[in-house]
């Protein structure tokens, strides 16, 4: 698992160490350190690019006259405005603007049923 963050860096602190608590591994890349060719890979990886844009680039959508190499380049250039970051990118999926509740779905089988026994048991007490 790779997590993409944002500038944020209140939000991103919360979710490395949730991360951690659940003993999740991943790579972290800071926004800094992002590159061209991560966005390229996102919109590979992506049915739809705009699932990891912002609104405001949904402008681009019906632009047929836009070649791509110039649509990259504007993504690029306002990407602290124009990707929903933080974003996971974990076995070929993009998951765009992640939260704490998002994180779960990367748990374990095995760690979800064992936490979902330790609340049916705490809630039957």
């Amino acid at each position: 698992m790779r997590l993409y963050l944002s500038k944020n860096q209140d939000r991103h602190q919360s979710l490395i160490e949730t991360l951690d608590a659940y003993g999740i591994a991943y790579e972290l890349v800071d926004f800094e350190k992002l590159k061209k060719e991560d966005l390229l890979e996102w919109m590979r990886l992506s049915p739809d690019c705009f699932d990891f844009l912002t609104p405001t680039c949904l402008i681009y959508k019906r632009r047929d006259n836009l070649p791509f190499s110039r649509f990259l380049d504007i993504i690029w250039d306002n990407r602290a405005r124009s990707l929903r970051l933080p974003l996971i990118v974990d076995k070929g999926q993009v998951y765009p603007d992640v939260t704490l509740e998002d994180l779960r779905s990367f748990l374990p089988r095995e760690r979800k049923e064992k936490e979902r026994r330790a609340l049916k048991t705490f809630l039957s007490v």
